[in-house]
């Protein structure tokens, strides 16, 4: 068993599917359906890197920014509360804090206008990414979809970055909301909507190929593709047609900015091997 679990395809793709199917079996009709890929996310970590936080590197930054962006999606989407524009500047806010507190270790190595320079622009970064959330709020199918879309792109892109662990929690995240975007389709969408569920996987989507970027592995510029991801889902819309056809709708032109993203990350990683 020790050895079946220790396969990089089992941590990355089978647990967090399966994690993920439970999950939004138990919860598709509740506000809660975040805790579908939240759940798979812990699995992968406890699999990859564990669930001790000693000592604080940055991998493990990446994973406590990421839950606390899970639990307050889960609080916030349990209150019910709507995305109001205060609520929206606050998250920006705590997406760029978490930004400069995951990136502390490699900004204190700069000094003068490049330590400011770099700071500003990851800390934009990651408050632009986040607030992309409102883009399909209250459409919990859509939002799943994206969230598929952004799980793969960001373990795809810390991958190229040689980060295998946040490649596992980001293939896994992905893969979790892929399931239980297929289970919606199957029995039918969620009730009552859920607004805030995208959150964790735009805080992973932020933060973990920073890391990559920051350490050289990876371009910032195939980072900005993400921005268009989620916007990107609502350029088709067909509210009358069956969910399957809804979700592919939504996915086909999100992959677009995936395959950007991709591209311009591979050619850093080829440029750099030759």
């Amino acid at each position: 068993m020790n050895e079946l679990l220790a396969n990089p395809a089992v941590q990355a793709g089978v647990v967090p599917a399966l994690v993920g199917l439970i999950a939004a079996a138990a919860l598709a009709r509740t506000r809660l359906l975040v805790l579908a890929p939240l759940a798979a996310f812990v699995a992968v970590v406890a699999l990859a890197i564990g669930l001790s936080f000693e000592p604080m590197t940055t991998v493990r930054k990446v994973v406590v920014c990421t839950l606390l962006a899970g639990g307050a999606a889960v609080l916030l989407d349990a209150l019910g509360v709507a995305p109001s524009r205060w609520l929206r500047g606050l998250l920006a806010l705590a997406a760029a804090g978490a930004a400069l507190w995951v990136g502390a270790r490699v900004l204190q190595q700069l000094e003068g206008a490049a330590l400011w320079t770099k700071a500003l622009v990851l800390a934009a970064f990651a408050a632009a990414l986040v607030s992309t959330f409102v883009a399909t709020a209250g459409d919990t199918l859509r939002s799943l979809v994206v969230a598929t879309v952004l799980g793969f792109n960001a373990g795809l892109l810390a991958l190229l970055g040689a980060s295998a662990s946040q490649a596992f929690m980001g293939i896994g995240l992905g893969a979790a909301s892929g399931v239980a975007a297929l289970w919606l389709m199957v029995r039918g969408p969620s009730a009552p909507a859920t607004r805030f569920l995208l959150l964790p996987l735009l805080a992973f989507a932020a933060l973990a190929p920073m890391v990559a970027s920051l350490t050289g592995g990876l371009s910032f510029y195939a980072l900005l593709p993400l921005l268009a991801v989620a916007p990107a889902t609502t350029l088709l819309k067909a509210p009358g047609r069956a969910l399957w056809q809804q979700a592919l709708l939504a996915g086909g032109p999100a992959v677009l900015p995936m395959l950007l993203s991709l591209a311009l990350a591979w050619f850093r990683v080829g440029a750099a091997s030759a």
